[in-house]
């Protein structure tokens, strides 16, 4: 996000928090600028994971808000936001919230539901009134949030990709390389979080009633997760009998991902509730063909022109969805064109960079024939 915006020409800089060992290993000096491409990025320790607290943090926001035309606050329920908007209101800066999905009612109520009741009534909903615009990224996002009965103005903006990285993926012989298990198999690929939200128990149970029809097809599950989730969910496998039929590859790198992109016939993204869902943009732009549920908000927006294969929320639907592909070598042809044609459209990195200035502009305290700093 800041580098689409500073290619539109507005002064980003970004002051985050890092864990010491992460620091160290990449050899970076806290508070020290990291200049990327055309943006500033500075980087302050953290006091602890619950809530991520960086009393340096703050003192920096309270020292140089006032350089600053305009503020864009990333996620709520942690530190960082909150000592923005502090800091904003000290300098009398105007700043936008982007919530990145944590209103949504899954997350209110699965993760910390007490905690997070109480944080909200005392901290979020006085810091997202007071903003001057909430992003979200998707109409659904936003919907879900009106639930919450804000104030502040409403700006849909979606998320982009580079498209660029998703044109001459890799060969698929260097996936099968690494994972010699996958030779000669159709993939269908999960690639996200390991999260209880993504679906991957219904996913499983899919499975089940998919693999002896489809003897060759491989379920290959990449993303990581907690070492007792992703335990859970493989004895899952085992109980099922389909543990032979599955590939847990742990995390991938970006290069990894366009690798496990390139080798896949089917994308399945099968989660309860997603704000937007940027592992299946990256996937609709890499030309595979996709199969969703209706609880990913991009999803149901690529589903309503035929740019996805929908499925609901349980095992018989989204074995059907998928083993219709598998089935079809000419409707996977037909969706991976379509999802191309649909993620190419609107969700590039030019497109998110434009409608975030355009934002700034009209958001931030100085005249909108200026170009803000951010």
């Amino acid at each position: 996000m800041a580098a689409s915006v500073a290619a539109e020409g507005v002064e980003v800089s970004v002051a985050t928090t890092i864990d010491r060992d992460e620091a160290a290993r990449r050899n970076i000096q806290f508070g020290t600028p990291v200049h990327l491409d055309a943006w500033t990025c500075y980087f302050f320790p953290r006091h602890g994971r619950f809530y991520k607290p960086s009393l340096s943090l703050l003192k920096w926001l309270w020292q140089h808000m006032a350089e600053y035309d305009l503020v864009h606050i990333h996620a709520v329920f942690s530190f960082a936001p909150i000592a923005a908007w502090k800091a904003a209101l000290h300098a009398g800066r105007p700043y936008i919230v982007s919530p990145h999905g944590l209103l949504n009612q899954w997350g209110m109520i699965h993760r910390r539901k007490h905690i997070k009741a109480l944080s909200f009534r005392l901290i979020e909903r006085p810091l997202l009134n007071a903003a001057s615009a909430i992003h979200y990224t998707s109409d659904a996002e936003q919907q879900e949030a009106s639930l919450l009965n804000l104030t502040a103005r409403p700006l849909v903006i979606p998320l982009g990709i580079d498209m660029s990285a998703y044109v001459n993926l890799p060969d698929r012989q260097l996936f099968e390389a690494r994972f010699p298990e996958a030779q000669n198999r159709q993939i269908v690929l999960f690639l996200s979080r390991i999260d209880p939200k993504k679906g991957i128990e219904v996913l499983l149970q899919a499975w089940r009633q998919l693999a002896p029809s489809h003897p060759n097809a491989l379920l290959v599950i990449a993303g990581s997760g907690t070492v007792e989730y992703t335990s859970s969910l493989k004895a899952k496998a085992e109980e099922l009998g389909i543990a032979s039929k599955i590939l847990w590859t742990g995390f991938l790198g970006h290069e990894e991902k366009r690798i496990a992109l390139g080798s896949a016939e089917i994308f399945v993204l099968p989660s309860k509730s997603e704000s937007f869902g940027i592992a299946l943009l990256e996937a609709m732009a890499a030309g595979v063909p996709c199969v969703t549920t209706l609880g990913v908000a991009l999803g149901a927006e690529a589903s309503a022109v035929g740019a996805v294969q929908p499925a609901d929320y349980e095992a018989d639907s989204l074995a059907a969805a998928v083993g219709r592909l598998l089935d079809s070598a000419e409707l996977r042809g037909r969706l991976g064109m379509a999802g191309r044609e649909f993620a190419t459209g609107k969700y590039s990195l030019e497109a998110m960079g434009h409608a975030l200035k355009a934002a700034y502009l009209t958001l931030a305290v100085q005249s909108v024939a200026t170009t803000p700093s951010v």
